[in-house]
């Protein structure tokens, strides 16, 4: 009710004040104003998001009132030109003058209110503060239109429905949106980037108030972020397949990064939240999610180990929320549903902010899509299957084993070699050291390494730490999902081990790490191509047995092979720099 009278009062003024100034002068200021908001939107986004929106508290604040300022600048601007230019009015009939004049102002004031709707909108307000929720969601976790003051009069929409959306009586907001999208395709086109509003940030004013189907508490001050800090997340390559009935369907595996995380270093992010922006026959569609899955846990019921197995999960209204629970990341796979096999995501927006979309994997079966997903096969113990998600099984911290700090003195055999540091393994045969060696001082050894050769000032060449490779354990030992020697015996004792990344390179073993109850045994920078070049194998549960790869920094890992048959897959890994430190 509040802002609906506000909106009201505000284009009733300006229309009343430029009919009073004159049909010219109403011109001049309406053409500032659409100036204004034109330079606001282009404007908004590098500074509002890419430049200054960034992981900390006052981020609610920031691309609202970017946006506000950078319009309100401009149109002070813009008014000050045309004051020293135009100095007087035109002169036409008294009627033609007033009438003019209030046409334009009222035309003004549609803009300069929807600017301010929109602006407000994307400012971390409690929802409903000015009494106007605008676009949410419906009883069945979908994204549902506002309906309109006509519609809610006459009783259309749901009586049930105390919680849909409502227009504004007079939808500025809309009107506005619309406008600037048509003119970024129109008048405005080609503009400087090349990415026109209506296809890179359609419909504002709805984003204005979805992004407010958030989670809430007491204090709604004290809730989720509102907007989701650029490079918090990583976005692996999304998959794609049709389901049943013809249905086409889209993955996105997120990756949300410690810094990207809500206050209390957990995340939860609505459905509305995140959009899938892309092409169609029809234009620009904008899709939500339907569903997502994510790694769970569960007690294995013989051995109460831990048991990971993908969750899958629909949105709706008693679930319009995924949640992650870890304070250092949470990785999810969120599914869209296309409108038709023309559809090609262009970019995933999560919280306002815009993330690229990798290059799609190839289409997958839908059987291979739901394994992938989750959406069946979830649950099943470890060790009976193979071929299924094994993300939770790598380390990128080039660690020895959990708990291992030994000295350089407590390896023996192999002939290891050592940075010039001392702390880092650069090379091992079948090294072995005893799992209750504590190292003390500099001599404590605490990873792996690998060296590359600098040029120094002098002319000559030093070595260093190179952290341009990454240095990646998967653990394939028994217990695990990606029980190798299991795998390797029903495929009769070998095979070729290959880790390939999702453009295709593949990489060899750089070595194996394999600790029992009493030692821990160690190759590394030894290459190695196939199973039967190991002699050095888990021989029971107990043993836990992981191999090591080294690949460039940057890659995504799409999945380890053993010959043909497939180990695992991965979702949401890239090759992170080694922690030399």
């Amino acid at each position: 009710m509040v802002i609906n009278v506000a909106v009201i009062l505000v284009i009733a003024l300006i229309a009343y004040w430029w009919s009073n100034q004159g049909f010219f002068s109403a011109l001049l200021h309406f053409i500032c104003v659409v100036c204004a908001a034109a330079v606001a939107f282009a404007l908004w986004e590098p500074l509002g998001f890419d430049m200054l929106l960034g992981p900390s508290k006052w981020n609610g604040l920031i691309p609202g009132s970017v946006l506000l300022l950078l319009f309100l600048g401009a149109l002070l601007l813009f008014r000050s030109i045309t004051d020293k230019v135009a100095g007087g009015n035109t002169r036409i009939p008294r009627a033609a003058d007033l009438t003019g004049g209030a046409v334009f102002g009222a035309a003004s004031g549609v803009v300069t209110a929807g600017m301010l709707v929109i602006g407000t909108g994307f400012i971390d307000i409690p929802a409903g503060a000015l009494g106007h929720t605008g676009w949410g969601v419906d009883s069945g976790g979908n994204v549902h239109e506002a309906a309109s003051a006509a519609e809610d009069a006459r009783g259309d929409t749901d009586k049930d429905s105390a919680k849909y959306p409502k227009q504004l009586w007079i939808p500025v907001d809309t009107l506005t949106a619309s406008m600037f999208q048509r003119f970024s395709t129109g008048s405005l086109h080609p503009d400087i980037g090349g990415k026109p509003m209506a296809d890179w940030n359609p419909h504002l004013d709805r984003q204005a108030t979805l992004l407010r189907t958030r989670l809430q508490s007491e204090d709604p001050y004290v809730a989720t972020q509102l907007f989701q800090a650029p490079g918090t997340v990583t976005v692996s390559p999304p998959l794609r397949s049709i389901g049943v009935d013809d249905v086409h369907w889209w993955m996105v595996p997120l990756a949300f990064e410690k810094k990207g995380m809500d206050v209390r270093r957990s995340i939860a992010i609505g459905g509305p939240q995140v959009r899938l922006v892309g092409d169609s026959d029809e234009g620009t569609v904008i899709r939500y999610p339907k569903f997502w899955s994510q790694l769970t846990y569960s007690r294995h019921p013989e051995d109460g180990t831990n048991v990971p197995a993908k969750a899958f999960f629909e949105f709706s209204t008693e679930n319009p929320y995924f949640y992650g629970t870890s304070r250092n990341d949470a990785e999810f796979q969120l599914l869209f549903d296309a409108p038709d096999d023309s559809f090609e995501p262009r970019f995933i927006q999560i919280r306002g902010t815009r993330f690229d979309l990798p290059d799609a994997r190839d289409d997958e079966s839908w059987e291979e899509f739901c394994l992938h997903t989750g959406a069946v096969g979830a649950g099943s113990e470890a060790g009976e299957l193979w071929g299924g998600d094994i993300s939770s099984l790598v380390d990128m911290k080039a660690g020895l084993p959990r708990g291992a700090r030994p000295s350089i003195s407590d390896f023996r055999g192999g002939s290891p070699q050592f940075s010039e540091q001392g702390n880092r393994i650069l090379r091992a045969e079948a090294t072995q050291v005893g799992n209750k060696s504590r190292g003390k001082g500099k001599l404590k050894v605490s990873g792996y390494g690998i060296e590359r050769l600098v040029s120094r000032v002098d002319g000559g060449q030093a070595r260093e730490l190179d952290d341009s490779k990454a240095i990646i354990k998967i653990k394939v030992g028994p217990g695990t999902s990606a029980d190798i020697a299991k795998l390797a015996r029903r495929m009769g004792g070998d095979g070729e081990i290959r880790l390939i990344d999702t453009q295709g390179g593949e990489y060899s073993p750089y070595g194996f790490e394999l600790k029992n109850d009493a030692k821990t045994t160690i190759s590394y920078n030894v290459p190695i191509s196939r199973w039967s070049d190991i002699r050095h194998r888990p021989k029971s549960d107990s043993n836990q047995f992981a191999l090591i790869f080294v690949v460039p920094v940057g890659v995504s890992l799409d999945r380890l092979m053993l010959d043909d048959e497939r180990i695992g897959f991965f979702e949401n890994i890239t090759a992170k720099p080694p922690r030399y430190r």
